[in-house]
C-alpha cells in the first residue's frame, strides 16, 4: 500500500502526470522499492533482511509453515 500519492507514469497532453491517491495497492516492483527505501531511511538494515524473499522465508520459518 502506498503511503503518499504517486503518479502513474503517464503524462496528459499538457505534460501533467495523473496522480494516484495514497492508499492504493503497490505493484511488486514498487513494494520492493518501498521496502528497500524504508530499511535505509529508518536505519533498519541490521534488523531486516535486504530482500523481501528473505523476509518471507524468515517469517515462514518462525510460524512453522
Amino acid at each position: 500500500m502506498s503511503l503518499r500519492s504517486n503518479h502513474s507514469g503517464l503524462l496528459d497532453d499538457e505534460g501533467n502526470a495523473t496522480m494516484r491517491p495514497p492508499g492504493l495497492p503497490l505493484e511488486e516492483r514498487g513494494f520492493a522499492r518501498t521496502y528497500a527505501t524504508g530499511r535505509r531511511r529508518y536505519g533498519l538494515g541490521d534488523l531486516l533482511p535486504p530482500k523481501l524473499e528473505q523476509l518471507r522465508r524468515t517469517t515462514e520459518q518462525r510460524h512453522g509453515r
